[in-house]
């Protein structure tokens, strides 16, 4: 089965797109080797899934894996599809402590809190 043949038969199972994880797998495989430009990687939910497709070549499964897995994507990704608000990943990429007060924010240019799952910012 060819990439248009994948895409053709996993795309219409999903219940929702992640077009992000997409961009990702491209962009990455396309630093590596311009062909990647004619791959068609699928990815979304079905369910409480996560379903994403990758090339036939085994060395370009693992550059994507790569990809997905050093990024933090997938962790942030799988605890949003289990419902959570990925604070976490939020807080690691901002180089934060994963439990804050308002105290550490003094002397920040911004100060980030999360208020209810929503990231708000005040300057």
């Amino acid at each position: 089965m060819t990439v248009y043949g994948h895409r053709q038969a996993v795309s219409p199972l999903l219940d929702r797109a992640a077009p992000g994880i997409v961009h990702l797998i491209l962009s990455s495989s396309i630093q590596i080797t311009p062909l990647a430009s004619l791959s068609r990687p699928v990815a979304g939910t079905i369910g409480s899934t996560l379903v994403v497709t990758f090339p036939g070549s085994p060395k370009a499964v693992k550059e994507n894996i790569s990809a997905l897995l050093s990024s933090g994507v997938i962790t942030h990704a799988l605890d949003l599809i289990k419902g959570g608000s990925g604070s976490a990943v939020h807080k690691a990429l901002l180089g934060l402590p994963d439990r804050l007060s308002i105290r550490s924010f003094i002397g920040m240019e911004k100060l980030f809190l999360n208020v209810s799952g929503w990231l708000v910012s005040h300057t």
